[in-house]
């Protein structure tokens, strides 16, 4: 799994040397079939976008709420003045529920496959049986629940950050 992770994360060049180990030393096999190796392709140049992406907007961002302090400290009046602590929580949970919420009214299998039919529908084969692959055995769809609920608790505690250090700055 680690090798796959990092392997996506830095462009997916080297997926196919992956191999695992039999019981026998001496001989090693390809962990990935051609398929699997199109798909984890297909996530890595996702996000090999979305990356950039995100850097991007993160400097948008930033670049705003600079110009909201320094329009402040120059001129004595808000351009933009961000919402109370109180008010970010909410607006936070208020989305969160909402994901919540479309997640069990779909089922999170279901919503996991409506993710994957978004994002890759126009590319490799991307579902595969456990009795065919040794990738959904080491990456089981729980897996990505996991790494979503731990995505959701970061966001919301970048958030809270983000809202303090605002509030200390522009208000």
């Amino acid at each position: 799994f680690n090798e796959i992770a990092r392997e996506i994360n830095s462009g997916g060049i080297s997926l196919g040397s992956i191999f695992y180990a039999s019981s026998d030393i001496s001989e090693t096999t390809k962990l990935l079939t051609e398929a699997e190796l199109d798909h984890l392709q297909d996530v890595a140049n996702l996000l090999s976008v979305l990356k950039p992406l995100g850097a991007i907007i993160t400097f948008l961002l930033l670049s705003f709420y600079c110009f909201c302090w320094y329009y402040k400290v120059s001129r004595y009046k808000y351009f933009w003045r961000p919402p109370g602590m109180i008010v970010s929580i909410l607006q936070i949970f208020a989305v969160a529920i909402v994901c919540f919420a479309i997640t069990l009214a779909l089922g999170p299998q279901q919503t996991f496959y409506l993710l994957h039919d978004w994002a890759f529908s126009d590319k490799a084969q991307w579902f595969f049986y456990f009795q065919d692959s040794l990738m959904t055995t080491l990456m089981p769809e729980i897996v990505f629940a996991n790494i979503a609920v731990m995505i959701g608790v970061l966001t919301f505690a970048i958030w809270l950050m983000i809202n303090f250090m605002l509030g200390r700055a522009l208000v």
